[in-house]
């Protein structure tokens, strides 16, 4: 059961925390194509700004290849209601700054923009 932050079920330590994210870092540098390296840092981090910053991370590709299982992978995540309601607010966002500016949020006005599709 996830505790009230949205946090993993065990009693990690932010020390124990910080070392996984450190380790995941790590690993997503020397692995940048592996989903599994982005992806299971979602389960252990609290929510909170690195939380959502690696979302959108994760997201962000999947969304932009048109990948259909992404809800799938997400929905783990839903049994912390913490962890849910950052990525409705975070879709949402999504949502808006695509059907706005055509790019994703805290991309840059030089970023590319993106197709039409990725909105679908």
């Amino acid at each position: 059961r996830p505790d009230a932050n949205g946090g993993a079920a065990t009693s990690s330590t932010p020390e124990q925390i910080e070392r996984m994210t450190a380790l995941y870092a790590e690993l997503r540098d020397e692995h940048p194509k592996c989903s599994a390296v982005q992806r299971i840092p979602l389960d252990f981090l609290p929510v909170g700004t690195q939380f959502k910053t690696r979302l959108l991370a994760y997201v962000r590709r999947r969304l932009t290849r048109g990948i259909p299982s992404l809800f799938s992978d997400l929905k783990g995540l839903y049994v912390h209601a913490a962890k849910a309601a950052v990525i409705e607010a975070l879709f949402l966002e999504i949502e808006e700054s695509l059907k706005k500016s055509e790019l994703f949020p805290e991309a840059s006005a030089d970023d590319m923009r993106e197709a039409p599709s990725t909105l679908l």
